[in-house]
């Protein structure tokens, strides 16, 4: 049904046929993106009875994942060594950016931020995850 929208609307978008796969492909993944957001707020109600200092626990692993397995390469049409190293460096940059921000949304108790926070890098953490199990599976590697 997704990929059916998604080729309907980059149809009426372009009529170039390589960029009308890469605006399927875009479009796919969003609505992915959009469908497995809603199932996260939906999660994350059920989740907010778990205490802080679980979440901080679970706010690292995902700190963790994101160090270690970003970028996500695509092995079509993958990063050269240059570019990774520079998307790995934002990556950092973003998630120490986050950290920084989470320790003071929690010493000002501003719990909109904290929450925010939280889920957004564990969502960035699972779309690692996924990602590289994705590619790895579709290529015939063992993970």
């Amino acid at each position: 049904m997704i990929n059916k929208w998604c080729k309907r609307i980059s149809n009426h978008i372009c009529t170039n046929q390589n960029e009308r796969e890469i605006i399927q492909y875009g479009l796919n993944q969003f609505f992915w993106i959009l469908l497995n957001s809603f199932a996260i707020a939906i999660l994350v109600r059920k989740i907010n009875e778990i205490s802080l200092d679980s979440m901080l626990m679970i706010y690292l692993c995902f700190v963790c994942v994101i160090v270690l397995f970003s970028p996500v390469d695509n092995p079509i049409h993958p990063l050269s060594k240059s570019d990774s190293r520079i998307y790995a460096k934002k990556s950092r940059q973003l998630v120490l950016g986050y950290s920084f921000l989470l320790a003071i949304s929690i010493a000002l108790r501003i719990i909109i931020l904290r929450d925010s926070i939280i889920y957004t890098v564990l969502i960035v953490g699972i779309s690692a995850l996924a990602g590289k199990w994705k590619y790895r599976q579709s290529h015939g590697l063992a993970v």
